[in-house]
């Protein structure tokens, strides 16, 4: 598949391939769904200024991922887990923890089956109830 597939396509093309794909690591999940979903998303995966890997983060915690619109003003962090991993409690924390105290609204985190969207401008107790979740 080239480098202007569509979403739709992607998506339909990883769903098969799910199955087999059991067992993958969290660097087989980014590389084999998490790049091509946002490559189709419209994001440039080859600009390391837009889709930045492994920024330094606080406390020891370095998101997988910053995506930016301009070079250096983060919009969104994300949170790459392995395949089969559930999502947990505190995986919600850590990636919601970093985008608030890098002031950024949007943080995701997947396994690459399920995705959920957090809003940090919505007021909750616990991360799951500023929760969109998507499968």
């Amino acid at each position: 598949m080239g480098g202007n597939e569509t979403l739709v396509t992607v998506v339909k093309d990883i769903a098969g391939k799910l199955e087999r794909w059991r067992g993958l690591k969290e660097a087989q999940t980014t590389q084999a769904i998490i790049l091509r979903v946002l490559q189709a998303l419209g994001w440039n995966i080859w600009n390391p200024y837009e889709v930045v890997p492994q920024d330094t983060g606080t406390k020891n915690y370095r998101p997988d991922f910053l995506l930016c619109v301009k070079k250096d003003e983060p919009v969104l962090v994300l949170e790459v887990k392995a395949l089969d991993r559930t999502l947990t409690d505190e995986d919600r924390m850590q990636v919601v923890n970093y985008a608030n105290s890098q002031n950024i609204r949007w943080s995701v985190l997947t396994n690459g089956k399920l995705w959920e969207f957090f809003d940090n401008r919505v007021e909750a107790r616990a991360p799951e109830n500023a929760c969109s979740t998507s499968s």
